[in-house]
């Protein structure tokens, strides 16, 4: 009969730290047990993992470069802990210049970065609007604090109604600064069956603010959106977060057997419908509305699986 798992629960500081050098000498490997041992000693971790996101993050503005993975394992378990303590750590890690979040994070910011926002922003939700409306800021971080906010309708936290009348009025503002977070704003509004945020989303698309081969066309658009409660339904009911850390991090093509067939790999996160699928008649038929697709993921800077040419990162991995 096997033995059950021993779980460390530490004793002492030294024990603590021990957990963290496991996570931060994972060599490339999921670090299960470090995993383990952190959610065992969930209180007296929570500032050691807080000093990795925050040491990476002045590392990284300095110009240096992050060798290991430490503040990436830290970040998802402040999120799976829901530590709103965290907040001010990850939120000036994801408001690194340029790339830089992506140089301490790479996929993890489009895929997960919503339901972690969400998690970590505690009662400072005009955090997220700020995120949203700052063009200084990476634009798939931007992207993910938008993703929060529906996070935040599913837990209940917001309502469908006070949501749609914010991305409304940032979308406004986008308008007005030909800014490029229109698009995503449009993507999630479509996905809230905001009705009423129709003649808002035609003058983006009159002003050419928006990429038909991301959203599809204006009408497209509009035949979903007028599904209202429907459309919205079925964007809550695909919202997920990780159940389970490990089984969630075990998927990312990182954590794969180098000889996996990768033509297995395919896009966990958003892929959005575009004129070239609704010509289609079965298809559109079948694909009303976003598709999500649970999987390997694939890397922003690899090629997009939808046939484009493009890389992830400029093609469905946008939002």
């Amino acid at each position: 009969m096997e033995e059950p798992k021993a779980t460390l629960k530490a004793n002492n500081v030294d024990d603590l730290e021990s957990i963290v050098d496991q996570l931060i000498e994972s060599n490339a490997r999921l670090p299960v047990e470090a995993i383990e041992a952190a959610r065992e000693n969930r209180e007296e971790i929570t500032p050691l993992l807080i000093r990795l996101v925050e040491d990476a993050t002045r590392d990284c503005r300095q110009g240096l470069t992050i060798e290991d993975d430490g503040h990436f394992y830290a970040t998802y378990l402040l999120a799976e802990f829901g530590e709103s303590e965290a907040w001010p750590a990850v939120l000036a890690a994801a408001s690194l210049p340029g790339e830089k979040p992506f140089e301490l994070y790479e996929d993890a910011i489009t895929e997960d970065f919503g339901h972690i926002f969400a998690a970590l922003v505690g009662d400072q939700l005009d955090a997220l609007h700020s995120i949203i409306d700052d063009p200084t800021l990476n634009v798939y971080v931007r992207w993910q604090a938008i993703e929060a906010l529906l996070f935040l309708i599913r837990d209940g936290v917001l309502t469908r109604e006070s949501v749609v009348e914010r991305l409304t009025g940032h979308l406004e503002r986008a308008i007005e600064q030909k800014d490029e977070v229109a698009e995503g704003i449009i993507s999630r509004l479509n996905d809230l069956g905001a009705e009423a945020a129709l003649p808002i989303i035609a003058s983006a698309f009159e002003k050419q603010l928006v990429d038909t081969q991301m959203i599809g066309s204006l009408e497209h658009v509009q035949r979903n959106i007028v599904r209202g409660d429907e459309a919205f339904q079925e964007t809550m009911d695909r919202l997920r977060r990780p159940q389970d850390l490990i089984a969630h991090l075990s998927k990312w093509a990182a954590f794969q057997e180098e000889d996996e067939d990768e033509s297995d790999t395919f896009v966990s996160g958003p892929l959005l419908l575009t004129d070239e699928y609704l010509d289609d008649a079965d298809y559109v038929a079948e694909n009303e509305t976003t598709i999500r697709n649970e999987g390997v993921k694939i890397g922003r800077n690899e090629k997009c699986p939808c046939g484009s040419g493009k890389k992830y990162k400029k093609c469905c991995g946008k939002m």
